[in-house]
């Protein structure tokens, strides 16, 4: 995920010409914000009725200070989200559309003080990744432009300059101050394209593709002003598709409904054109590019691989797939987008790796008071029943662990009371220890520095109780694997390494990748290191060899839930990576874990008939390469 520097607290008041404007009926204060927020918990008997009539005495004011703008902008956000009365959502709406023109409508000295907010009219200012850039250019190409303040004051700037013009121009490109403005004005001549678009368009010209060009020029640490002219490309109006509202006559907060969320049967997704789809795309793209974010899942998703929930109480559920040419190996990481009466709330995303992911939940500010613990929890229901999640791993880095939003938020219980369980028994018992703290002392936070320490380890979710008996390896582990074989067996050498495995794989599963669709060969390419050391392999029935010759073509198919329903139900191949990331695991275990698997290695019983069965896992490798190079000859 990227993020980007906070967008500033504006705390002055608004210019003398701003105060009563929008509506003609005076300036709404701070008071009458506290008394709605006030109302925002769980509805009473006459909340209803009291928070209508405040609400239509706020109708038409105008904020005198930014602060109580927003304050009142995410208030409103809020109730649309969780309404407890069609008034009450028709007059949030109302008053957002009123918000919204109104903004739009202000001096360019007015608007500048709520620059960073992600209201419409405003601007935005990012450094996002280059796919995100280009996407904007397309999109919005009149409202992005290059940051020329951050421009001038980034030396690596003059590095994006170079790369666009000629090698006999560069030279004239100073080292000390520069105007990079007119710079770009006179390079690009009466082109009509945006500075950024037109230096983006120079680096799809260059030689270099792919995830190098991403990693240069991510250094680069191009900032982006996206000004938010567009209804929809902003926080106010976003939306997503339209659904019937739920009204809220209470607000699901306890851990038991959250948990009971998760049993229930998955409904069929909802059926979306392409249209829709691509509007689903632009709408998780703006819900986080405003507010300075950015996921992998959602930069680089595919049109053909979005997937939409409609589940109880208004929630929706936006899955996103990642184009082919940007998916993971191993594991798939499918981003999501929540949503409550069409109002974005939540976002994230999970690794799946078999039957078992990493996941984490970003709840978006504003709306952390609401039914964020359910949410969550539909959103588990999701991953367990689309894609057969059955265990859930939480990052430390999602807690709190070089992570301050994590520590400040108290993320560590949020995920605790839904189930989640430290894997370090040291880190359960303290985990433990401080929740009977809590609960005998008066009502309370866990400091910054407890935070810190039982945000050390991962946690753990085992949405069904059996699914310890036959526990999915870590892919992380298979990864250090491989890495240990390629140093060891070809002296690093990648390049020479791939090209074995490539035959390799193919002769082991009697496949030719070479006639498959470009994206599926690709997929073959990039997890034939993995097949090609599998232990075991030879010794697998023709069917088998199929299913997993399937499985590496599903990772290049449009939808990449093909490839986590394969692999998770192929027995045999499960049972191959296990005995691989042993192996990586001796990276970073200890000498009594080395000495076990080395023994179950020795334990595994030989077969004459089948090479793969004859060394322990620790040697396989060598073997492997020795046979596979005879086989390189044969083919």
């Amino acid at each position: 995920m990227r993020t980007a520097a906070s967008p500033p607290r504006h705390l002055g008041a608004l210019p003398r010409s701003a105060r009563g404007s929008g509506g003609g009926r005076g300036i709404l204060d701070a008071a009458l914000i506290r008394q709605l927020a006030h109302l925002r918990g769980p509805p009473e008997p006459r909340a209803p009725a009291r928070r209508t009539r405040l609400l239509r005495r706020a109708a038409g004011r105008w904020p005198a200070r930014p602060g109580v703008l927003l304050a009142y902008h995410d208030l409103l956000l809020f109730l649309v989200a969780y309404p407890d009365e069609r008034a009450v959502l028709r007059l949030a709406e109302a008053e957002l559309r009123r918000i919204a023109g109104a903004v739009v409508r202000r001096s360019p000295a007015e608007v500048t003080r709520l620059d960073g907010t992600g209201l419409p009219g405003t601007l935005t200012a990012c450094a996002f990744s280059l796919d995100l850039a280009r996407w904007l250019t397309r999109r919005f190409p009149r409202d992005v432009e290059l940051d020329w303040e951050q421009a001038r004051r980034e030396p690596a700037t003059r590095e994006l300059a170079r790369l666009c013009v000629a090698p006999v121009e560069r030279a004239g490109i100073p080292d000390g101050p520069w105007d990079p403005r007119r710079w770009f004005e006179l390079a690009r001549g009466r082109s009509r394209q945006s500075a950024l678009a037109w230096a983006l368009g120079h680096l799809d010209r260059f030689p270099i593709r792919g995830e190098a060009m991403d990693r240069l020029y991510d250094s680069f640490k191009i900032f982006v002003s996206w000004r938010l002219r567009a209804p929809a490309a902003s926080r106010t109006l976003c939306r997503f598709p339209p659904r019937r509202p739920f009204l809220h006559r209470t607000l699901l907060r306890d851990t038991a409904a959250a948990r009971r969320a998760w049993s229930r049967a998955l409904p069929a997704p909802r059926r979306i054109t392409s249209r829709d789809a691509a509007a689903l795309i632009d709408v998780a793209r703006v819900s986080l590019g405003v507010r300075h974010r950015e996921t992998d899942p959602v930069t680089y998703a595919s049109a053909r691989d979005v997937t939409l929930f409609s589940l109880e109480r208004g929630i929706d559920v936006a899955l996103f797939g990642m184009l082919p040419e940007r998916r993971l190996p191993l594991e798939s990481y499918v981003g999501y987008l929540a949503a409550k009466n069409r109002v974005p709330i939540a976002y994230g995303g999970a690794w799946i790796f078999l039957d078992r992911a990493r996941i984490g939940v970003n709840v978006l500010e504003g709306f952390r008071g609401g039914e964020s613990a359910y949410v969550f929890a539909q959103v588990l229901r999701v991953y367990a029943g689309h894609f057969g999640v059955r265990r859930f791993f939480v990052d430390p880095f999602q807690l709190g662990r070089g992570n301050r939003e994590g520590i400040e938020s108290g993320a560590f219980w949020f995920y605790y009371r839904l189930g989640f369980r430290p894997l370090s028994q040291r880190l359960a018992r303290l985990a433990e220890a401080e929740c009977r703290r809590l609960q005998r002392g008066r009502p309370g936070r866990s400091s910054p520095a407890m935070l810190r320490r039982l945000a050390r380890g991962p946690l753990r979710l085992d949405l069904d109780p059996r699914a310890g008996a036959d526990e999915a390896p870590d892919p992380l582990d298979v990864s250090r694997a491989i890495t240990r074989l390629v140093g060891r067996d070809w002296r690093g050498d990648r390049p020479a390494a791939e090209a074995w495995a490539r035959g390799r794989a193919a002769g082991r599963l009697g496949i030719r990748p070479g006639s498959w669709p470009g994206p599926e060969r690709e997929a073959f390419d990039r997890l034939s290191l993995v097949v090609a050391f599998l232990p075991g392999l030879a010794g697998w029935s023709p069917r088998k060899k199929r299913a997993l010759a399937e499985a590496m073509r599903a990772k290049g198919k449009p939808r990449e839930r093909g490839f986590v329903t394969r692999t998770r139900a192929h027995r045999p191949l499960r049972a191959a990576l296990a005995r691989l990331a042993r192996l990586g695991a001796l990276d970073v275990a200890g000498s009594a874990a080395r000495n076990q698997v080395r023994a179950e290695d020795q334990r595994v019983s030989p077969d004459s008939h089948h090479e793969d069965r004859l060394a322990p896992l620790a040697a396989v490798s060598v073997r492997d390469a020795r046979v596979g190079r005879r086989w390189d000859r044969e083919l």
